[in-house]
């Protein structure tokens, strides 16, 4: 039923003024989590839906379904862009993946590489995001993502060993760099900028 308010309306324009009312009445209580839903289209829409309401549950709710999305990247982008809307700070966005990353159960004989592949995908999102946001980037924003960064390999006891992934997960995190600065260029000479 969540997915098919987005649905309906991506469909019928008219169908949107419409569609956040419904939203907005009906969706007061936490959805279950994503992981029950088999068709990654309805969780895509499920997350567009969500963007629709501001309940205090759905920060957590879509921080959670973007670090557990195991490989529907149009529904993970669009968990990242809705808590992007649903926040107040650049910061406070990663705070909340951070959050959602030390909670995160791996379940891979190699860790590392799990955690660096699903971190590269979740930074990926974050970069399509950060091209629509509007809300506040505090210098504090760059040791947030620091901290979003390592939080996937705390508990890994192996290091990375896979150099080509090393090297496309440095990219991703130096793209992230990028367009936090690009959005807002007088945290270009903030050193916890870089930190990650």
């Amino acid at each position: 039923a969540a997915a098919a308010i987005s649905r309906v309306s991506s469909i019928i324009r008219a169908f949107n003024k419409n569609a956040d009312e419904i939203a907005k009445k009906y969706l007061i209580e936490r959805l279950p989590s994503m992981e029950i839903i088999q068709n990654p289209d309805d969780r895509y829409y499920i997350a567009k839906t969500c963007g629709m309401i501001s309940h205090d549950w759905v920060v957590d709710y879509l921080a959670q379904a973007a670090i557990e999305e195991e490989n529907a990247e149009r529904a993970r982008t669009e968990y990242v862009k809705g808590l992007f809307r649903s926040v107040r700070s650049l910061r406070e966005a990663f705070d909340m993946l951070s959050h959602k990353f030390n909670k995160w159960d791996i379940k891979s004989e190699k860790p590392a590489e799990t955690a660096a592949r699903r971190l590269k995908r979740v930074l990926s999102a974050v970069n399509v995001a950060l091209l629509e946001y509007e809300g506040e980037i505090t210098p504090d924003a760059g040791g947030s993502l620091a901290k979003m960064v390592h939080a996937p390999f705390r508990r890994s006891i192996e290091a990375l060993e896979k150099q080509d992934l090393r090297r496309e997960l440095a990219s991703e995190v130096a793209k992230t760099i990028h367009n936090i600065v690009r959005a807002r260029f007088s945290i270009a000479t903030e050193p916890a900028t870089y930190e990650s």
